[in-house]
C-alpha cells in the first residue's frame, strides 16, 4: 500500500513537458530579437509619418513672401526669380518651399546669380518669419555717374561700382564714337566719364577705386558752383598701364608768378607755364597695372583741366580759381589744359 502510494505521489508531482516537432517553442533570445524588429517596425512607421507631416504636408509649406526696398518692377521680379526657386526641390526629393527646411543661404545665392545679371545691389538680406513668411530685403545701388567704354555706357554709383547698362540710341553711339557728346552731355542727369582703360565691364564690377568717383562728383559740384564762365563737357579717367620709375616733373620755362589774389585762399600757389607737349611722358617705365588716380575734366571749348584723387579736391579748386582771377585771366580760351596734380603748383600751356 505505502508502495503504491509512493509511486502514485512520485506520477503526480512530475512536471510534463509537451513539444511539438512542428511548432517549437520560442527561447527568450529569439522573442526579445523578435519584439526589437516589432518596435524598429513601428518607429520607421512612425518617423515616416513625423517626416511626411513637417516636410511634405502643406502644414508648413511657404504662404507669404514679403519683398522691400525697391521699385515695384524690381520687387515684382525679385518675387518672381523666388518664386521660380521654391517650385524645385532639392535633390529631386525634398520641397523647397517649405518653412523648415528653406536654407535662406542657398536663396540668396541664387537671388543674386540672377539679379546680378541686370542690376547691383548694395545688399540683399532674406530671412524667415514664423510661421510661414520669408521676408527679402534689398537696397540697389544708386547711379550717380555715366561711364563710357568699349562704345557702350554703364551707370555707375558713387563707389565706382556698376549698377546697369545704359543703352544708348544709335545718335548717341554716333556722337560718341566722334567725340562730339556736348548736346546729350547737358542732358544727363549725372556727369559723364569716359573710361580710359579697355576692358570688359560687368554689372557689380567696380571699375575704379571709390576715392576717385568721389573726387570726380566733388570736382563737378564745386566746378559747377565756382565758374560759371566754364562748362563741364565730360570728364576722363587717365589710365596708367605702366609705372613710372623716374618720373620727370614737367619743364618750367617761364617765371614763377606767385598769386596773392585772396588772402583766404592758398597764397602759395605758383603758376608756371610748360611748353612740353605731352606731360605724362617718362623715359624708363616699369610695366606694372596700378589703382586709377588721376582724371581729367574737358570742357566744351577743349580745355582740359587735370585733378589727382589723391589731394584735396577743394585745395586744387581753390587754385584753379586764384589761376583763373590772376595771370590765367586773359588767356583761358588760348589754353590747352590746365594741370592741379602737383599744387601749389598750377601748370598749364
Amino acid at each position: 500500500m505505502q508502495d503504491n502510494w509512493e509511486s502514485n505521489r512520485r506520477f503526480i508531482t512530475k512536471k510534463l513537458v509537451y513539444r511539438n516537432p512542428y511548432f517549437p517553442r520560442e527561447s527568450a533570445p529569439d522573442r526579445r530579437k523578435r519584439h526589437r524588429k516589432l518596435w524598429t517596425f513601428l518607429g520607421l512607421i512612425i518617423f515616416g509619418a513625423v517626416v511626411y507631416f513637417l516636410i511634405f504636408s502643406s502644414l508648413f509649406r511657404i504662404k507669404n513672401i514679403q519683398v522691400t526696398g525697391g521699385t515695384d518692377d524690381r520687387i515684382s521680379s525679385i518675387r518672381s526669380l523666388t518664386n521660380d526657386y521654391l517650385d524645385h526641390k532639392t535633390l529631386g526629393i525634398f520641397p523647397r518651399d517649405n518653412w523648415l527646411i528653406i536654407s535662406t543661404s542657398n536663396l540668396k545665392s541664387a537671388l543674386e546669380q540672377e539679379i546680378v545679371k541686370k542690376i547691383s545691389l548694395e545688399y540683399l538680406k532674406v530671412t524667415k518669419r514664423f510661421p510661414r513668411s520669408l521676408i527679402i530685403d534689398f537696397k540697389e545701388r544708386t547711379a550717380q555717374l555715366i561711364v563710357q567704354s568699349n562704345s557702350r555706357s554703364y551707370l555707375v554709383d558713387n563707389q565706382g561700382v556698376v549698377v546697369s547698362e545704359q543703352f544708348l540710341t544709335e545718335e548717341v553711339k554716333t556722337q560718341d564714337q566722334n567725340n562730339v557728346n556736348a548736346t546729350e552731355q547737358t542732358k544727363s542727369p549725372y556727369p559723364i566719364i569716359r573710361h580710359g582703360k579697355k576692358e570688359t565691364i560687368s554689372i557689380g564690377q567696380q571699375i575704379f577705386p571709390s576715392a576717385l568717383a568721389q573726387a570726380i562728383l566733388e570736382v563737378n559740384q564745386l566746378f559747377t558752383d565756382r565758374f560759371e564762365d566754364l562748362l563741364i563737357d565730360h570728364f576722363e579717367t587717365i589710365y596708367r598701364e605702366c609705372v613710372k620709375i623716374e618720373p620727370t616733373k614737367p619743364t618750367n620755362t617761364n617765371k614763377n608768378a606767385n598769386s596773392n589774389a585772396n588772402t583766404n585762399e592758398n597764397a602759395n600757389t605758383e603758376i608756371n607755364e610748360n611748353t612740353n607737349a605731352s606731360i605724362d611722358d617718362s623715359e624708363d617705365e616699369e610695366c606694372v597695372d596700378q589703382p586709377i588716380t588721376e582724371f581729367s575734366l574737358v570742357t566744351p571749348d577743349g580745355l582740359i583741366i587735370y585733378f589727382s584723387s589723391t589731394l584735396s579736391v577743394v585745395e586744387q579748386i581753390n587754385s584753379l580759381s586764384m589761376s583763373l582771377n590772376d595771370k590765367l585771366k586773359n588767356m583761358v580760351k588760348d589754353l590747352k589744359y590746365i594741370d592741379l596734380r602737383y599744387i601749389p603748383r598750377v601748370y598749364y600751356k
